[in-house]
């Protein structure tokens, strides 16, 4: 991946078949975020126990106090092997790139010792997140949108937290990220907070605080794997960024949150929004703390398992910090199943289709199970191989739960999700999503293939692809509106028509000699 301000240097067949994808952007901070954000899906892959290893070409050091620097660290952290390429002068520069020894004079180690020599002060305020931890209710809480109580213990913060995710199904062991401008309290008091598990981020704008908190979601789902007796949990308590706010040249911050969330509960993960400025100020700091703020927030996509807990008899006694009773029999607060299984990991190539059924319908007479096997056998006669999961978004879902069954048990998975732009983006972040989960095996690559008819202005879905191209997947996006169908598309030829009609995103292919 590389990025740079040149608009005029244009990603072409032959930067592709060297495995190199240039993205021009002209703002330095932006490229430092776009760069953050493709190292961190580069990281989320299945490397089946082998090295991991990221090479970082930069002009100069980072700051001990950056993003990036953090990030970096915490890859690290996680058994990642980083190396910082650094020219030291404009000469050493120019000559890089030209042969191997130039590169290796020019590459260190980044490890913890690097970083405490790195100029600044560290952005870690309390003692920083350890992947050991590996909680599995994570909160990611901008504290300067929503301050905290400043008459409570921290341990009792974490306990009464504890306690009301806990009356809303979300339960499991808990960490706290607490994200802030600036830190006003003192060390002795900080200290107390790390012992409670509630850890401080400090420095930068809103925007900054986003971009922060979004990296770390990725950084925690790396150590956190779905476990459907028992799914982790994501509970996320900011207000959102409007549209005016720099964002970090993917698409505006809050459709990034929004959605990433959405496409994390559709892997089985438990997601819940809680938007502060939603809750009425009388409110903020009562005794029902923090009962009130979680009661304004909003689940994302589907709802946990509640435990029923005893209600407690009002009393003006100070807030104590038990956890409340813990018995009680299950109730299921929310009846429709899950469409969608976690994605498996599976070794060697995988084939993912993401199918808008909606503009190209499901064959009547085919039952799931030969849907599946022609498909794929359509696909493997054009060279796309690999293990198939197939992703179907449907605005209005017309199958009985009978049905729907059926189609699962054959690899396929409904998502109903109202109109095109909607199923879009579910789509794109899918896709990003199963990238995480998908190893990349030369020479056999994995596949991402895509049937949908385009929304004109809609540029994120064909830069998905080419994000996913550039990093090694093979990509075919078919538009069934842009080649003329039989008049049945049920009989024999399906689906043959409709794959010969895609084309390539972001990489040639050259398929072997017949």
């Amino acid at each position: 991946m590389a990025l740079g301000e040149k608009k005029d240097i244009a990603s072409t067949d032959e930067w592709f078949e060297a495995h190199i994808y240039y993205v021009p952007e002209g703002d330095k901070d932006i490229r430092a975020n776009l760069m953050i954000y493709y190292i961190l899906n580069w990281a989320s892959r299945d490397f089946l126990n082998k090295p991991r290893n990221l090479m970082v070409i930069l002009t100069k050091l980072p700051g001990r106090g950056s993003e990036f620097a953090r990030v970096l660290l915490s890859l690290v952290s996680r058994g990642f092997n980083v190396l910082l390429v650094l020219p030291q002068h404009d000469i050493a520069s120019e000559e890089l790139l030209r042969d191997a020894d130039s590169i290796f004079i020019c590459t260190f180690k980044f490890d913890s010792s690097m970083y405490q020599k790195l100029q600044g002060p560290p952005i870690f305020t309390s003692k920083p997140y350890s992947s050991l931890n590996k909680p599995r209710t994570a909160v990611f809480w901008d504290i300067d949108d929503y301050p905290i109580p400043q008459d409570i213990e921290p341990n009792c913060i974490y306990q009464n937290l504890k306690s009301a995710l806990e009356d809303k199904g979300y339960t499991n062991d808990m960490l706290i990220w607490a994200y802030v401008d600036k830190i006003s309290f003192s060390g002795d008091l900080l200290d107390k907070y790390d012992k409670s598990k509630i850890y401080f981020l400090a420095g930068g704008d809103k925007n900054a605080r986003h971009n922060r908190m979004m990296n770390d979601i990725s950084l925690w789902v790396l150590d956190t794997h779905v476990d459907i007796a028992a799914p982790p949990n994501v509970i996320v308590i900011s207000n959102n960024i409007e549209g005016d706010v720099k964002t970090n040249g993917i698409r505006p911050r809050i459709i990034d949150l929004i959605f990433t969330l959405y496409g994390l509960s559709a892997r089985g993960y438990y997601a819940f929004l809680v938007q502060p400025n939603q809750l009425a100020p009388e409110l903020s700091q009562t005794s029902e703390w923090p009962g009130h703020l979680f009661d304004v927030g909003n689940v994302i996509g589907r709802k946990p398992f509640k435990k029923k807990k005893p209600k407690k008899p009002k009393t003006s006694e100070p807030t104590t910090c038990d956890d409340g009773p813990k018995t009680g029999d299950l109730v299921v607060i929310d009846n429709s199943p899950l469409l969608v299984e976690p994605i498996k990991r599976v070794d060697g190539a995988k084939t993912g289709v993401f199918w808008d059924i909606d503009d190209s319908p499901l064959p009547k007479d085919l039952d799931p199970q030969s849907i599946y096997q022609k498909f794929e056998s359509a696909l493997e006669e054009r060279e796309y191989y690999g293990e198939m999961t197939i992703w179907a978004y449907a605005g209005n879902m017309m199958f009985s739960d009978e049905l729907v069954d059926e189609y699962r048990k054959a690899n396929i998975n409904f998502l109903h999700e109202g109109d095109k732009n909607a199923r879009h983006n579910m789509m794109i972040h899918d896709i990003l999503l199963w990238m995480w989960q998908t190893p990349l095996k030369y020479p056999t690559e994995s596949n991402v293939i895509v049937i949908s008819n385009n929304i004109p202005s809609d540029v994120d879905l064909i830069k998905s692809l080419k994000f996913s191209a550039g990093i090694g997947f093979c990509n075919l996006l078919v538009q069934p509106d842009a080649f003329p169908a039989p008049k049945k598309p049920e009989t024999s030829e399906w689906p043959g028509y409709l794959l010969d009609g895609g084309k390539p995103v972001g990489r040639i292919r050259y398929l072997s000699a017949a």
